[in-house]
């Protein structure tokens, strides 16, 4: 089966400390925002690559297959959590997510993000501690027929 998909994709080069420099070519389904194909290959081959040689050499990584073609839906959740100590929150806040969204959401495949790195991410009302972050999914939208 094939299916013609809108796709964003990126070529940059990425330096290593040791003087080792790629180019990487990345692309992303652009319903999904999933990028699903990256490809590292050394200059020299990304130049035969783009002047026309064939079968170039390069190491792939492919991932989010199961999302291709899907629709990305994404809110914030605030929940409550525990007062800990503050090296211990993110832990905790990630726990504290997956369990909200399985009492809230009935899990429904949402994800939460695990970072909780804004510094809106945690704050306080009272004496009660909560946590903000987004939760995504994957679907599939609803094929309507034009009229």
């Amino acid at each position: 089966m094939t299916k013609n998909i809108p796709v964003c994709v990126s070529i940059f080069r990425m330096c290593g400390g040791d003087d080792k420099k790629e180019i990487c070519i990345e692309i992303e389904d652009k319903s999904s925002h999933t990028k699903f194909i990256s490809v590292k290959m050394s200059m020299s081959d990304f130049a035969e690559c783009v002047t026309g040689l064939s079968n170039c050499a390069g190491v792939g990584n492919v991932r989010g297959l199961d999302r291709i073609g899907k629709i990305m839906e994404h809110k914030e959740i605030i929940f409550p959590i525990p007062n800990v100590e503050f090296n211990k929150k993110k832990i905790i806040a990630l726990e504290c997510a997956k369990n909200y969204l399985e009492e809230n959401e009935s899990g429904e495949g949402w994800i939460p993000d695990a970072g909780f790195n804004s510094q809106n991410s945690f704050f306080k009302q009272g004496d009660q501690q909560f946590a903000r972050t987004f939760v995504r999914r994957w679907g599939w939208a609803e094929i309507r027929e034009e009229k």
